[in-house]
């Protein structure tokens, strides 16, 4: 069995509520944040109007969340405890002897209708080249992708040196994002021959790599 790595993400800046009735609104405001990133984008999402998608006002948030970097950090970290426990599940069902095809599906399938029901999830990787969301952590939900994969390697091409391993992961998974930013667009039978495409490129891809090991 594959074992996932259990790096974690970042120093909180939010204040983590203790009551039912706090975590509830703390919640709402993240709620209201995941969905209105997920259609304008990052950029576009002022405190203000979180706070009204959430029924709260401006002064209510910054009890939580001292600025809307934290409110996008703490979204990054449930995002990553998301993925790392699909990893988990799919770890379960690899070997090293696992076809490729089977070894890649296993975690694309869940990994893709995670991102179809999370859309701000999306906008926040795509984010990580400006200096916005590398403020607020879009780099670390790249970096747990590239772990899972990472950890995924080390026990089916266990030749290959930790450098080499992680180089190998991080083109796997800009390959694998190049793909799934287009999927994310389509719906339906093109969705589904997209995700099939995209299948049979990363199973190549991993099939190569195994191959240097």
């Amino acid at each position: 069995m594959i074992k996932v790595n259990k790096r974690s993400g970042f120093d909180k800046g939010a204040r983590e509520p203790r009551q039912a009735r706090s975590r509830a609104k703390r919640d709402a405001i993240l709620a209201s944040a995941a969905s209105l990133i997920g259609v304008r984008g990052l950029a576009q999402v002022s405190m203000r109007d979180i706070a009204s998608g959430a029924r709260v006002s401006v002064g209510a948030i910054y009890q939580y969340f001292p600025s809307r970097a934290d409110v996008v950090r703490a979204l990054v970290e449930d995002y990553n405890r998301t993925i790392r426990s699909l990893a988990a599940s799919a770890a379960a069902g690899i070997q090293p002897d696992t076809p490729a095809e089977l070894a890649v599906m296993l975690f694309l399938k869940p990994y893709l209708a995670f991102q179809q029901q999370a859309p701000a999830y999306h906008q926040v990787l795509l984010a990580e080249a400006t200096a916005e969301g590398r403020a607020c952590g879009s780099t670390e939900l790249s970096e747990t992708l590239v772990r899972v994969v990472d950890d995924l390697l080390s026990v089916r091409a266990p030749k290959l040196t930790t450098t080499q391993r992680y180089m190998r992961a991080r083109m796997f998974i800009d390959v694998a994002r190049a793909h799934i930013s287009v999927i994310s667009k389509t719906k339906g039978q093109e969705r589904e021959r997209l995700s099939a495409l995209a299948g049979r490129v990363l199973t190549t891809m991993l099939s190569e790599i195994e191959g240097q090991s």
